[in-house]
């Protein structure tokens, strides 16, 4: 039947779907349902959250996916790779447990720090294990399975806390990831062969790549944390969690599955086509969606003004491109060229923010900060990617 082939075809598109309506309700129950403590509790464990899964293994997951090989329905990996993975993620959970949560959130509860970096990096190491052996249904499982706890978190914080119920829900969640990894253990291979010359400049790489997209999506929410108040933090991050990130989801998407098949073969014409597509599609749902929660403002009380639609409107359809044109970068660009950008990127990040400090903090100076970031993160990546040879394995 045409029908099931196609809903099979796409059925990790609708799973993130489903957990990305997950993610969307459980933000609008939270801000209809909880205080102002447990909604700025909230909105802060969706951005360390947002922090983890950007940088919990400062890079070196980078490693796993391009150093890696796939035959016989195997993983085969090196061991020095898992150890590096292992050193850097507890690095990182030492720097949020302790640089973090003392210099940005000094009245947030410890156990967000210590154990959702922890918990991030697990579905970080699972969802990329079964991604490279093109499980793309159970990979979207579980990278995105915390959505809907955190959904069940804030209904029954009706009748419990909702800081208690949303640390054994992720508990829970974390669980069933190690349970799936165990089951699935067999498929990985786990081998002595020595690493490339070149890794640590490919780590270094990686590494700077990802601090940089951890700046990105994470700047605007710190500056309104540390010059306004609490509650604009928690404001702030509801309206970007309402007005761009269900695209920002897609956008990984788009990555997620371009990854895989550039790992095999690369054409110029194909992919300039899904630019354009992927460009056209976002830039025409973004249109509707804005309008929408626009119209339904004072019901789902966000507090959106017609002027961010051009930034959104910008940040959604670059963010959306940059995921395709970064995947083929993170497989084929060299150490000089992944320098280059994101020390470019670091400049233009600290020109833009230093200006939107200089001119006075504001919901629309912020988005118009991260637009430019984005339009000079694609349009720097793609010119780079205009230098890789067609390939075919």
């Amino acid at each position: 039947m045409p029908l099931f082939r196609l809903i099979k075809a796409n059925l990790s598109l609708l799973v993130m779907f489903f957990f990305a309506g997950c993610f969307f309700l459980s933000s609008i129950l939270a801000k209809k349902i909880l205080n102002d403590e447990s909604f700025y509790q909230y909105n802060l464990l969706t951005t360390i959250f947002s922090m983890s899964f950007t940088f919990c293994f400062l890079g070196s997951e980078q490693l796993f996916l391009r150093l890696g090989k796939a035959y016989n329905s195997k993983y085969h990996i090196s061991y020095k790779v898992i150890k590096l993975m292992l050193i850097t993620c507890i690095l990182f959970v030492f720097v949020c447990f302790f640089c973090l949560r003392g210099t940005f959130f000094e009245e947030a509860h410890s156990f967000y720090f210590l154990f959702i970096p922890l918990f991030s990096a697990l579905f970080i190491f699972t969802y990329n294990f079964f991604r490279v052996q093109h499980q793309f249904f159970l990979a979207q499982i579980i990278n995105n399975l915390w959505k809907s706890g955190l959904l069940i978190a804030v209904i029954f914080s009706l009748v419990y806390e909702f800081y208690f119920v949303s640390n054994v829900l992720l508990t829970l969640v974390m669980l069933f990831s190690l349970f799936m990894l165990y089951v699935n253990r067999d498929s990985l291979i786990i081998n002595d062969e020595a690493l490339p010359k070149n890794w640590k400049q490919l780590f270094l790489g990686f590494s700077l790549s990802l601090f940089v997209l951890l700046l990105i999506n994470n700047l605007d929410r710190l500056v309104v944390e540390s010059y306004l108040s609490k509650n604009a933090f928690a404001g702030y991050v509801y309206l970007i969690t309402l007005l761009i990130m269900p695209f920002s989801i897609l956008s990984s998407y788009y990555g997620f599955k371009e990854v895989a098949f550039l790992k095999v073969k690369y054409k110029k014409q194909e992919f300039e086509r899904k630019l354009v597509k992927v460009s056209l599609i976002s830039f025409s749902l973004y249109l509707v969606w804005f309008f929408i929660i626009y119209s339904l403002r004072t019901h789902i009380e966000i507090a959106v003004e017609i002027e961010f639609l051009i930034p959104c409107l910008i940040i959604v359809v670059f963010k959306s491109s940059y995921s395709l044109v970064s995947s083929l970068f993170g497989l084929k660009s060299s150490f000089r060229e992944m320098l280059l950008v994101n020390i470019s990127t670091l400049l233009i990040v600290f020109l833009l923010f230093s200006l939107v400090i200089k001119l006075g903090v504001s919901y629309l100076y912020l988005l118009y900060s991260m637009a430019g970031v984005w339009l000079f993160r694609f349009f720097i990546f793609y010119f780079q990617t205009r230098k890789v040879a067609e390939y075919e394995i």
